[in-house]
């Protein structure tokens, strides 16, 4: 008997020796709490200071096309007026589809003349693709047509500025096709200011800098036939062809406000400015058949670079899913300068044949799965 008490005095005096602290509750709450400062999602990397939370996105997009590009004419009367319209436009707003991945890694709780404050560099990808179509068909003596044709970009010295069927039975037929594709990379800093003392559900700001790499492009193809009676007319015909190439490289900067609501719903609020240099660039090119194998080619090349200041707006609903998985879904509105495109002629009062250099809209819908670790 007295053996047994000494085996479980032994085995006391050993476990009472352990540093327990280091395995207390206490602690591991502290843990929890400090990586959800940065937002749930966020768990503590056992033997370190930081926290880790990766996440995939899909995205749908409307982006306006910088460019007005159509090809062929008609002409209509209308009342008293003739009104003179591409055969068929490209749109003006471009669907796109796409994905991204992005990362956050939190530092811990530092100090600052601000208060306390806990650092993160955070870092994501993004790239997105779409298309558009768009055809027409005219003849003259149908639908109030009165004449069917091609424009030039600029006013030739020998053949004007185009050519135009006006005789019942001809007619034109065309279609063009548009395509683009984005990606941008971003790498940054942050730091996320708690706003109360509940260190796992007070509203908290966040504000980031980082350095960011943004590219698009832009790429058109049309073409347009003259008809008889439905059949092609030999020689006239017109194609074009337009690319347009767009890059950014610099410097941005974000706000968000980020609240809970309730235990399990975050709501984030916030926005970015973006101050970069821009490179862009555009080429046209266009060929029409006037007849009796004779063709007006025309050319264009258009370069447009300088520092530009663009930005955005977002809002964005998280809800915990289970431990470490977080699905949020959000509204992104953001604004590009100085985008590269090309205006083509339509009638020949418009103005010839030029680049643009605009400032354009885009609407990014998304839906994110995230995963602390």
């Amino acid at each position: 008997m007295s053996k047994t008490v000494s085996r479980v005095s032994a085995t006391a005096l050993f476990l009472a020796a352990l540093p327990v602290a280091a395995w207390s509750d206490e602690e591991a709450v502290d843990y929890v709490r400090v990586c959800d400062a940065f937002g749930t999602g966020f768990y503590y990397i056992p033997g370190t200071e930081t926290c880790l939370r990766i996440g995939g996105r899909i995205r749908a997009e409307f982006v306006d096309n910088p460019s007005e590009l159509g090809l062929g004419v008609q002409r209509t009367q209308v009342g008293a007026n003739i009104r003179e319209t591409y055969l068929f436009a490209m749109p003006s707003r471009i669907e796109r589809i796409g994905g991204g991945a992005e990362f956050e890694y939190g530092l811990g709780k530092k100090d600052s003349p601000l208060g306390e404050y806990y650092g993160f560099i955070y870092g994501s990808f993004d790239y997105s693709g779409g298309n558009e179509s768009a055809s027409g068909t005219a003849e003259v003596g149908q639908n109030d047509v009165t004449a069917v044709g091609f424009n030039f970009g600029r006013n030739h010295p020998m053949y004007g500025n185009g050519v135009i069927a006006t005789a019942p039975g001809f007619g034109l037929y065309g279609q063009g096709h548009l395509e683009n594709r984005w990606g941008i990379g971003e790498l940054g800093y942050g730091k996320s200011f708690l706003l109360g003392d509940d260190e796992v559900r007070a509203p908290y700001v966040v504000v980031r800098g980082g350095v960011f790499a943004e590219g698009f492009d832009f790429e058109s193809r049309g073409k347009s036939k003259l008809t008889f009676n439905g059949v092609d007319f030999s020689g006239f015909y017109q194609r074009y062809k337009v690319t347009a190439e767009d890059y950014y490289a610099g410097v941005t900067t974000g706000l968000d406000f980020v609240f809970y609501p309730t235990d399990c719903l975050r709501l984030t609020i916030g926005g970015k400015i973006n101050w970069a240099y821009h490179w862009g660039e555009a080429n046209f090119r266009q060929v029409t058949g006037i007849g009796g194998g004779n063709r007006v080619r025309e050319k264009l090349h258009y370069d447009n670079s300088g520092f530009t200041v663009g930005g955005a707006l977002k809002a964005e609903a998280a809800i915990d899913v289970g431990k470490g998985w977080t699905v949020s879904g959000g509204y992104e509105f953001s604004v590009l300068p100085d985008v590269t495109g090309i205006d083509m002629r339509e009638t020949p009062n418009d103005t010839d044949l030029h680049g643009t250099s605009d400032t354009i809209n885009r609407h990014f819908g998304f839906l994110k799965v995230t995963r602390g670790f």
